[in-house]
């Protein structure tokens, strides 16, 4: 697909710098940094949840009603409700 964008003239020059010594075309160039761009924005929205080490793996000694307790006090330091 074409497109047209408005870049700045020294940003312009740069990429033209880079693709030529890279070997590729400004579309090869500007391809690779948007996928790049996109993909690096894509795994920042999928962070994993922290893990806590334990001597124990696969065992947990909190109840539910000890798990919600907890949780119900976060909310209340946070003033949420």
């Amino acid at each position: 697909m074409r497109t047209t964008i408005d870049l700045p003239d020294d940003l312009i020059r740069a990429a033209r710098v880079r693709a030529a010594a890279s070997d590729e075309s400004l579309k090869e160039l500007f391809t690779r940094a948007l996928a790049k761009e996109l993909d690096r924005a894509a795994r920042k929205q999928r962070r994993k949840l922290p893990v806590i080490g334990s001597s124990r793996p696969g065992r947990s000694s909190i109840t539910p009603a000890e798990l919600e307790q907890v949780l119900g006090d976060d909310d209340l330091d946070r003033d949420v409700v």
